[in-house]
């Protein structure tokens, strides 16, 4: 008597196996996928910060927009710059970028806080 054999085409584990090896490899796949955008995402953030910082740092004030910025008077702004030696830009006008502007707050803060010192002395 013949043994049946058993056609593996219509085999159901075998069917559910190759399904899963399937998965497998697509899930492999997308996660390869994954992995290049989220790379992506954060070359093309670094690269959006890199500019940002670019972009402040180039902003230039004039004297009267920088005295805006830091809410003083522009004469008087003028008047520390030059008593202080404040940085600035000077090519034929003064100017000053978002740089020198957080330079002169820090340098008066620290100014300030010196001379609470002394008073509390």
């Amino acid at each position: 008597m013949k043994t049946p054999t058993v056609n593996h085409q219509f085999d159901p584990m075998e069917q559910m196996e190759s399904a899963i090896g399937s998965l497998d490899v697509a899930l492999l796949e997308a996660e390869a996928i994954v992995g290049r955008m989220q790379r992506l995402r954060g070359k093309i953030a670094a690269e959006m910060e890199a500019a940002r910082q670019q972009r402040a740092a180039l902003e230039i004030y004039t004297e009267i927009e920088a005295a805006e910025q830091l809410r003083i008077n522009p004469k008087h702004l003028g008047d520390l710059r030059r008593r202080h030696d404040l940085p600035h830009i000077d090519n034929g006008k003064i100017s000053y970028t978002r740089q020198h502007l957080a330079e002169i707050t820090e340098f008066f803060e620290i100014r300030g806080k010196q001379h609470q010192l002394r008073k509390a002395a």
